[in-house]
């Protein structure tokens, strides 16, 4: 997996916009769910300098949350935990700025400096890495950054990164996380917390749920449609009962000689399913997962 380098206006924020509670709020968010969720799903590195850990925190002008008492000691902490662990340092061999296009906001020419003298070095290295965009430079349209190293002329374009969950995009879950049998109820329950945020940003699942030992047997020998199983889970999660029974997808259905539901993973002529108990407070147990040639199991 690539490294990262996380661009600035994650980190810094002027005072004027810190005065300002929404901004500020926001900012805040983006840059503890960004640094979780880099540090919990994420093996490779972000790409540091000795000058950007300087401004960070030697520097005579200290970012402003910094400086806030109220956010200094809970920030730092995570920094110290979660941040500064996973930095490799790089050793830029010159001091030449890379040219970036389109161009990124910058609030001070010294934080500029030193990013666009880090990001000359991967350039001219030629080498793919993600870019964690703040809120000020994320991607709009089909706009993506392009850095040229200088003086070789070599072009990178990183992958973005323009929201927290964007992270999840390139974690392998059905592997990383795929139950190995029955005791492995929390492993397979934060899978599932993992493609809800990736799949449905914003939304929690509308249900308690959990998993029967058998529905864990099933899933565990499962190996060709672990990807398809996640996603229909989560799907279902945020849906209503009746928006269920209308999903083309899912097309979930009560099966009243069991006094359970079901619904599709994957159509015909597969027909994957799972079926699972709801019960009257709004509770879910996925109690089977029927695979390729079972359609007509559990009927």
């Amino acid at each position: 997996m690539n490294n990262s380098v996380f661009e600035p206006s994650l980190l810094f924020i002027t005072q004027e916009l810190w005065q300002d509670e929404d901004r500020k709020d926001a900012f805040l968010a983006e840059l503890v769910d960004n640094v979780i969720a880099f540090d919990e799903n994420i093996s490779t590195w972000i790409y540091w300098t000795d000058e950007l850990e300087m401004y960070l925190w030697a520097a005579p002008q200290l970012p402003p949350w910094r400086v806030d008492r109220d956010f200094n000691l809970p920030l730092v902490q995570i920094f110290y935990r979660r941040f500064q662990p996973r930095c490799k340092i790089v050793e830029c061999r010159n001091e030449s700025l890379a040219e970036n296009e389109p161009s990124l906001q910058f609030f001070r020419p010294d934080i500029q400096t030193a990013f666009l003298i880090l990001m000359n070095e991967i350039a001219r290295r030629g080498e793919d890495v993600f870019i964690c965009l703040g809120l000020l430079n994320r991607e709009k349209g089909n706009s993506s950054y392009r850095f040229t190293g200088l003086p070789e002329g070599t072009v990178i374009a990183p992958i973005p990164i323009n929201r927290p969950e964007d992270w999840l995009k390139h974690v392998q879950i059905e592997v990383t996380y795929w139950p190995e049998g029955r005791e492995d109820a929390s492993r397979f329950a934060n899978a599932v917390k993992l493609v809800l945020q990736r799949d449905h940003p914003g939304q929690t699942s509308l249900y308690d749920y959990s998993f029967s030992d058998r529905f864990l047997k099933d899933v565990a020998a499962e190996t060709k449609y672990r990807v398809e199983i996640l996603a229909k889970i989560a799907k279902r999660l945020v849906l209503s009962a009746a928006a269920a029974r209308a999903d083309p997808q899912l097309q979930d259905e009560f099966l009243a000689a069991r006094n359970e539901h079901r619904f599709r993973v994957t159509p015909r002529p597969s027909s994957t399913r799972i079926h699972y108990a709801l019960d009257e407070v709004g509770r879910i147990t996925f109690l089977r997962f029927y695979g390729e040639g079972q359609h007509d199991v559990g009927l």
